[in-house]
């Protein structure tokens, strides 16, 4: 894992994506393997779906934080 990141996971501790909480940079994978990189500012937000379980991911100005729910 790259310096400075940690991994982000949901209630089922299925891997979310790496984010470094100091620079807003985020890392995951999306369908079919394929890598994205992105950058959050403090108070950004985005949402990973992982089989059932919707995760919103928000940076607030110290750390990422994720709040998950159930989809119908």
């Amino acid at each position: 894992m790259r310096e400075g990141f940690r991994e982000l996971r949901n209630r089922n501790r299925q891997l979310l994506c790496i984010a470094n909480d100091g620079t807003g940079e985020v890392e995951t994978q999306g369908p079919h393997k394929s890598s994205y990189c992105f950058s959050i500012p403090i108070g950004g937000t985005f949402t990973v779906v992982r089989d059932n379980v919707v995760s919103l991911v928000t940076r607030t100005a110290t750390y990422f934080t994720v709040a998950d729910s159930i989809a119908a």
